[in-house]
């Protein structure tokens, strides 16, 4: 692919919208068949199985924290990922705990985003310390929410404990907290 399309004109988003199943029935045929007449999107193709199998991997390994979309979650969940979401509002506590079957907790976080120059993401523990953080995040579920994704293995790792998930944005020079969220963190379950 030269830039953002293969010689015929099929992009690398199309691939990637079909791989995850986001295509119409008719886009999705027209995809399809294109990447049987196309090697280069076919080996794209390929390349794009190899990072969601990675990706699955990497998830089961503890080894993700991140920001994801919605179709991303899908097809994760579709893969046979376990998932477990929650919902904070922004200046209350919420139960959450990870249970052995999870491999992924995902925190949808409600919000007006936008409007922002840069928006970041800080998990800290109720005692101050900073677990994580993530910089320059993306809004690619839109304006009004941010999904956070973090490995269910990670979390098991943690005690007991209040878990404050910050959005804070900066418009030129001045940077707000947006929302704080707040995660009761009843450690790892067992059935």
């Amino acid at each position: 692919m030269s830039g953002e399309q293969c010689a015929r004109g099929t992009s690398f988003t199309d691939l990637l919208d079909y791989w995850i199943g986001d295509l119409d029935q008719t886009s999705a045929q027209r995809v399809e068949a294109h990447v049987f007449e196309c090697s280069e999107c076919a080996d794209h193709l390929v390349d794009i199985a190899a990072i969601a199998f990675a990706l699955g991997e990497a998830i089961r390994g503890g080894r993700v924290q991140t920001v994801i979309t919605d179709d991303v979650l899908n097809k994760l969940s579709r893969d046979g990922l376990r998932i477990r979401t929650y919902t904070p509002k922004p200046g209350t506590f919420i139960p959450c705990a990870v249970w052995p079957e999870d491999d992924l907790v995902v925190s949808r976080l409600r919000g007006d985003f936008s409007g922002y120059d840069e928006l970041t993401l800080a998990l800290k523990s109720d005692d101050g310390t900073e677990l994580s953080r993530s910089v320059d995040i993306p809004l690619i579920s839109g304006t009004d929410e941010i999904l956070t994704a973090t490995s269910a293995a990670q979390l098991r790792q943690l005690p007991s404990t209040r878990l404050r998930l910050i959005v804070s944005g900066r418009r030129g020079d001045t940077e707000r907290v947006i929302g704080e969220y707040g995660l009761e963190h009843g450690g790892a379950m067992n059935r």
